[in-house]
């Protein structure tokens, strides 16, 4: 029996050398790589620089990770991929081996590591691109990544093979430079925000992603017009799915929940509030909490009971009673604290409380994907 095993283990082995090795020996052959990466933000880039590629004429796959991982293909299908378990670096050889069949000119992957090793093994081992796109760097994972930005950074550096260009904002690039003694080839992207404005996002996320994506195309001559008008389609989308308003119910709705850091959340809620009549809205924060996330959870009751302890917040999600517990420590007010789940929050947005409600749904995506979808699919209904 024991001898069983030891073939049986032998057998697995080699076959996933053979496997790296076919995938190392195709991916020479595909001259654009570029790997994603940075706090917020990646899903959207690899999107977008994925169809500004397949409208350029380029044969491109392209794949992104989070809460609905897909595969993109060049004639423009995309595929979910159904996970048995949690996300790991290795099941992108799989991935890409199947791109790599297609022999396209550029593959486009979101980085789906957050620990320095794998971030390492992914980059060198792995994909090994020759672009690597640093979207930014903010405080979050911190009980992976390090409790500063400097570690932060530090642990993003992994994902830098020495010959490979980057591409980023210049508070990343001053950001390597302090904390990484290693010389690398950097392309700062510095450019103006384009003529576009959303009404639901900050001008300076908007900024900060175009001069990435143009630098990116600029640098392997795509032309500006094509990417600026994909650039425009893809956020006129995201923003018409930001706020919901419900005029019979004096309630308007923002969905946060993807921006999960306090600094990203922040820069959206002060672009609401200057750009809304706030004096006669009762503010709401639906805060949804990850009992996997308490150092985030720590964050957001932080800000919150510094900057908005008038206000109420509606608790959610695994860890929210610890959110509570936190949320009190902070000083906030108890009488304005709820502990709601999801069917209960439903109920609260079709409140008539008799004031104009300004809801901001905030803290983390996972655990209320589609909840918008479900607001507006009452609100139809009813």
């Amino acid at each position: 029996m024991t001898q069983f095993y030891v073939i049986t283990i032998c057998i697995l082995m080699l076959f996933l050398v053979v496997e790296y090795a076919t995938l190392v020996k195709a991916l020479k052959k595909i001259p654009i790589r570029i790997l994603v990466n940075g706090t917020r933000g990646k899903s959207s880039s690899v999107k977008i620089l994925y169809q500004i590629f397949r409208k350029n004429g380029k044969i491109v796959c392209a794949k992104t990770t989070g809460d609905e991982p897909k595969l993109y293909f060049h004639e423009g299908s995309e595929h979910v991929i159904h996970r048995s378990a949690p996300a790991g670096i290795f099941e992108n050889i799989r991935h890409l081996r199947r791109m790599a069949k297609l022999q396209p000119e550029a593959i486009i992957l979101e980085c789906n590591a957050l620990q320095a090793e794998t971030q390492r093994i992914l980059a060198s081992s792995i994909f090994k691109p020759n672009y690597v796109l640093i979207t930014n760097i903010l405080p979050d994972h911190q009980e992976i990544m390090g409790n500063n930005l400097i570690e932060n950074t530090r642990v993003l550096r992994e994902c830098i093979p020495d010959s490979a260009t980057i591409i980023t904002i210049p508070t990343v690039a001053k950001l390597l430079h302090e904390s990484c003694q290693n010389s690398f080839r950097l392309l700062v992207a510095n450019s103006k925000a384009p003529s576009d404005r959303y009404e639901n996002i900050p001008e300076s996320i908007i900024a900060e992603h175009w001069s990435l994506i143009q630098t990116m195309c600029r640098h392997v001559s795509i032309e500006e017009d094509l990417c600026k008008e994909v650039f425009h389609q893809f956020w006129r989308e995201a923003n018409a799915r930001i706020c919901l308003t419900f005029p019979e119910k004096n309630t308007e709705l923002c969905d946060l929940f993807s921006a999960n850091d306090v600094e990203s959340t922040h820069r959206f809620v002060q672009h609401a509030l200057e750009h809304t009549q706030t004096q006669e809205k009762e503010l709401i924060f639906l805060l949804n909490c990850r009992e996997d996330r308490p150092l985030r959870t720590q964050q957001f009751s932080h800000y919150l009971g510094k900057n908005f302890s008038e206000s109420l917040v509606w608790l959610t999600g695994s860890g929210r009673y610890l959110g509570k517990r936190m949320l009190v420590n902070q000083k906030f007010p108890k009488e304005r604290l709820f502990l709601l789940n999801r069917h209960e929050i439903r109920g609260k947005v079709f409140e008539n409380s008799g004031r104009n409600k300004l809801i901001f749904c905030i803290g983390n995506h996972k655990g209320m994907d589609g909840f918008l979808d479900e607001i507006s699919k009452l609100r139809e209904n009813r």
